[in-house]
């Protein structure tokens, strides 16, 4: 079992990527199999292992153990718009941006310091209170935008959350160095943020038209089109090379005597007896991968205008530009639209420090937590290699007694053989007779 299962362990199913929806549901199906279910009785042995290794002081006031007691959870360090932001919550950021970075350094076996620099006049502790005061600002902003809307949960949200809030307990608040209340407020403000994406949605305000997904196309470079690629390998002799590319010239030339819906039957009728090239359209934006031959082709191609490249890196394509399939980008147009406008409602948020602030030592908070982190995760590991142990041992015992249930088979059936041998033997006996 892997770093990232382990924290995904820890985090117990903590679903709080930035501005994504979450799983309804799942820990409400998890809940009712626990009982039976070995994997989640491997879980919660792993759990009680980790437990074991946070000190009482964490245990008792993780935040006052973090900040060596100059600060409470509760101690209000910020002022996002009208909003009290607690030494609690922003530390769950830190902790989670801790997490994160941390098991990539992890990943890549690099050592971690908090003091290095992680970009250009940066430093790695610098980065992650940028990290974490954006994560702060954005969730607060969408808290004050989705009151402002009159968004609340659902009843469906309101069950996920207490379904969430009821499987927290000592070790998976701790791994991010805050408190129940805390992680209820952020797993709230994730689900608020759907809420405020469909009502938005619903009123109007996110919507995909003609115009904005015209527009849409143009600044992300889209184009569509149909191809027939006419193979030549990278170290194909010249006969190969010509006779592929007659071939080539030859269904442009058939093509180009064609035109609307006749030109697009032909094209569909040569895709799919064209084992090189797809049968399908394919579409790509500015940020595409794809050979630059056949990009300039198509972009300098009219709509349903034919056209045939020179030799490019995989051979010779014909190709025919298609108008752009709006209807696959607008679910990709609304979610950056949206994200656009919560930058917006970010950049327009107050956020002020309070005096309180300056009693919270950050490097000293991360410093413990990075610690408290890597003792629970030492600790998963351990359990999980336990566990993986014994249930290798049973494995082990199942294969063994199943061998000699299968012995015991074998010496039935040789018995029964015997038994129908000695009984064939009698009836041919008495047929003699």
């Amino acid at each position: 079992m892997n770093k990232k299962f382990i924290a995904l362990i820890l985090a117990l199913a903590m679903a709080l990527s930035l501005l994504t929806g979450c799983n309804s549901g799942k820990s409400g199906d998890a809940s009712a199999s626990a009982a039976t279910d070995p994997a989640d009785e491997q879980t919660k042995l792993i759990m009680e292992a980790v437990a074991q290794v946070i000190p009482e002081e964490a245990q008792a006031d993780v935040v006052s153990y973090l900040t060596d007691g100059a600060v409470k959870a509760d101690t209000v360090i910020l002022k996002a718009g009208d909003k009290d932001v607690t030494a609690g919550y922003y530390l769950f950021w830190l902790g989670r941006e801790l997490s994160s970075v941390s098991s990539y350094f992890s990943q890549y076996g690099m050592t971690m310091d908090l003091d290095q620099e992680f970009s250009e006049g940066q430093s790695l502790l610098d980065y992650l209170k940028e990290q974490s005061l954006s994560a702060v600002k954005t969730y607060c902003a969408i808290e004050q935008k989705a009151e402002e809307k009159g968004v609340k949960l659902s009843a469906e949200q309101e069950k996920q959350l207490e379904e969430y809030v009821a499987s927290l307990d000592t070790a998976s608040v701790t791994y991010y160095g805050t408190t129940v209340e805390d992680q209820r407020a952020t797993y709230t403000q994730n689900l608020l943020s759907d809420a405020l994406n469909g009502k938005l949605k619903e009123t109007g305000e996110l919507n995909a038209t003609d115009e904005t997904m015209a527009d849409y196309v143009k600044d992300n470079g889209y184009y569509n089109c149909r191809y027939l690629l006419f193979e030549v390998a990278q170290d194909a002799d010249e006969k190969t090379d010509a006779e592929q590319k007659a071939k080539a010239q030859a269904a442009y030339d058939e093509l180009s005597k064609l035109s609307g819906e006749e030109q697009l039957k032909k094209f569909q009728e040569y895709q799919k007896e064209n084992p090189d090239g797809n049968t399908d359209e394919f579409q790509f934006d500015a940020t595409s991968t794809i050979d630059e031959g056949f990009r300039a082709k198509v972009e300098g191609m009219e709509e349903n205008e034919l056209g045939m490249t020179d030799k490019t890196s995989f051979g010779y394509f014909v190709l025919l530009r298609l108008p752009v399939n709006t209807e696959t980008l607008k679910e990709n147009y609304l979610s950056e639209a949206y994200s656009n406008l919560v930058k917006q409602w970010v950049e327009e948020l107050p956020v002020e420090e309070t005096e309180e602030m300056k009693k919270l030592d950050q490097k000293v908070a991360a410093t413990k937590l990075l610690e408290l982190q890597s003792s629970m995760n030492d600790a998963a590991q351990k359990a999980v290699a336990a566990a993986d142990a014994s249930s290798a041992e049973g494995s082990a015992a199942a294969i063994a007694e199943a061998s000699v249930v299968a012995d015991a088979a074998a010496s039935t059936d040789a018995e029964a053989s015997v038994v129908a041998d000695a009984a064939a033997s009698t009836d041919a006996d008495a047929s003699a007779s």
